[in-house]
């Protein structure tokens, strides 16, 4: 009696250390499809440019963020010493990304390669109403200019439509290099930052 007393305790402990073990938090090493699902949830916008072409020369790349806001155009890192300045060799691939950081500010991030830069967005209420941010692409040139702002991404607040009491914010999908200064968004947001870079040959 006591042995099957004692098997039955002992085959208690095992069953119980069993489930114990079964039901323990394990940490593992984050995968890239983690990233990707916190990177949806928390609304990234991110493009993805490749530069390979440019790998056998050294260049420098500009990060350049244009404010427009009551009539007025500011190139907000100017007065910043080197600010946003990266020089590249063998450098195949850069980003560029907003993310939010509350309901009136983004942050911008600039990567080549393993250097990155980043800076804050703040954005006013519109009417008294949260922004409503709505970044957009640019369609790229095909051959990149020298010296000269190529502009990538537009950060833009919505504007208050007066006859329905609403932020909105409806215009393309994809800004062109040329007239994008008369769309919708350009004639109407009270607040746009534009995001791009400017490339010379070092």
């Amino acid at each position: 009696m006591n042995r099957i007393k004692a098997l039955a305790i002992a085959l208690f402990a095992i069953f119980t250390v069993g489930t114990a073990q079964a039901q323990s938090i394990v940490k593992q090493d984050a995968t890239m499809d983690d990233y990707i699902k916190l990177f949806k949830n928390a609304e990234y916008n991110v493009l993805a440019f490749d530069i390979s072409s440019m790998k056998t020369n050294k260049y420098g790349f500009t990060l350049v963020i244009m404010k427009y806001e009551d009539g007025k155009t500011e190139n907000v890192l100017q007065n910043l010493e080197d600010e946003g300045f990266f020089f590249i060799n063998d450098v195949s691939r850069f980003t560029v990304g907003v993310s939010p950081i509350n309901d009136t500010t983004m942050q911008c991030h600039i990567y080549f390669g393993d250097k990155g830069k980043s800076h804050m967005l703040p954005f006013k209420k519109v009417h008294g109403i949260n922004p409503r941010i709505f970044p957009r692409p640019f369609v790229l040139p095909k051959k990149l200019k020298m010296n000269e702002f190529i502009p990538m991404m537009v950060v833009s607040s919505g504007w208050f439509d007066e006859s329905e009491k609403i932020v909105r914010s409806c215009d393309v999908n994809k800004f062109k290099q040329k007239n994008y200064l008369n769309t919708i968004t350009f004639q109407k947001c009270p607040q746009i930052y534009v995001i791009g870079v400017k490339c010379k040959e070092l």
